[in-house]
């Protein structure tokens, strides 16, 4: 059987909620209809998705991720400003990003991606930016501008870990699993 599989950075809590109460205030601003904002909970950095995987394909993921983790210390990252994808002039995805001190969540990346690769898995070698996806606009327009006017979130964590995550689509929508931490070094 396989599983949808993505490799991630949790949120600690906190600063899920702190993203919550913007989420609440930016939601006012926007059209009722056409907007799906991601549930408290379910935010994350997605670092690559990996599609429909075996659980042997998983098992071989598992053991790179762990030998990854090893190679890193923890590391702090901030939240930048709200943007939008594709672009800002027509927006479908709300997002805001993230970055990390010394590149340190790049660098996590780019192993990552040599290493699956090395095992067979084809990764996104597009430019790449961290973020956090806060809304899905299904249709309408948003006025971006609006949006960016009091896009404001101020908010800092240390990395401890990221996550092996199993994503299953359920008849409430996506929910998140964790399969497995993989705690950086101190």
């Amino acid at each position: 059987m396989k599983r949808r599989v993505f490799l991630a950075i949790n949120l600690p809590k906190e600063i899920d909620k702190k993203i919550s109460i913007y989420c609440l205030k930016l939601a006012k601003r926007l059209p009722k209809e056409g907007i799906k904002f991601v549930k408290e909970g379910s935010r994350h950095i997605t670092l690559y998705f990996l599609g429909s995987q075996t659980e042997q394909k998983i098992d071989k993921v598992s053991l790179l991720m762990e030998n990854v983790a090893k190679k890193y210390t923890g590391f702090e990252i901030a939240t930048k400003k709200i943007t939008a994808f594709p672009n800002e002039k027509f927006p479908r995805i709300i997002v805001l990003g993230a970055e990390g001190r010394g590149e340190e969540i790049k660098k996590i990346r780019a192993t990552l991606g040599d290493d699956l690769q090395k095992i067979g898995i084809e990764t996104d070698t597009r430019p790449w930016e961290a973020h956090i996806t806060l809304a899905r606009i299904k249709f309408g327009k948003v006025n971006f501008a609006r949006i960016q006017k009091e896009a404001e979130i101020d908010a800092n964590w240390v990395v401890d870990s990221f996550d092996l995550v199993e994503s299953e689509l359920t008849a409430e929508g996506l929910v998140y699993k964790i399969i497995k931490k993989f705690p950086l070094r101190f």
